[in-house]
């Protein structure tokens, strides 16, 4: 704990002397960046071990088709929204998900509920609670191209 402290007061202590200016913000927000670095180095932390030379290239493939997917999610509620007769038919449904890291599984999960439509209720071992907006949501749960992608990098990091 000691060592930990030590080292994220160094790795802020850095980070301000790069500041512009000392205030309350950059201090707090130098604590934040310190022992996030502090968390990505340890080896036996779990960002380490989701984060590493082998994931970063799926890393760089997650973010921009995250956003192509939150997009694309954003069109189809709006066009529901916006018809005349709105077909929904709510629904929450019991997903099992293949990724058995609780923290990428967690990462999943807020996936789920940044796409609209979708919202991730409850997580309980590797399965997930989801509220959907109708039937079409529903079964687009089983396709989930950002689950793979989450699950390749589990997969890399195993053995």
């Amino acid at each position: 704990m000691k060592n930990t402290i030590l080292s994220m007061g160094i790795l802020a202590t850095f980070f301000l002397i790069l500041s512009e200016k000392i205030t309350i913000t950059n201090i707090i927000f130098a604590g934040f960046v310190g022992l996030l670095i502090y968390k990505l180095n340890e080896s036996d932390g779990e960002l380490a071990r989701n984060f590493n030379y082998k994931s970063i290239p799926i890393w760089i493939i997650f973010v921009p088709m995250l956003f192509f997917e939150v997009v694309k999610a954003n069109l189809q509620v709006a066009k529901i929204a916006l018809s005349v007769d709105m077909k929904l038919d709510p629904k929450v449904i019991v997903y099992e998900s293949r990724i058995s890291d609780h923290w990428l599984l967690t990462i999943l999960a807020n996936v789920i509920t940044l796409t609209p439509g979708t919202m991730s209720v409850d997580i309980c071992d590797n399965k997930l609670k989801i509220h959907c907006l109708n039937q079409e949501y529903a079964d687009g749960v089983n396709s989930m191209v950002l689950e793979k992608l989450l699950f390749k990098i589990e997969g890399g990091n195993i053995g």
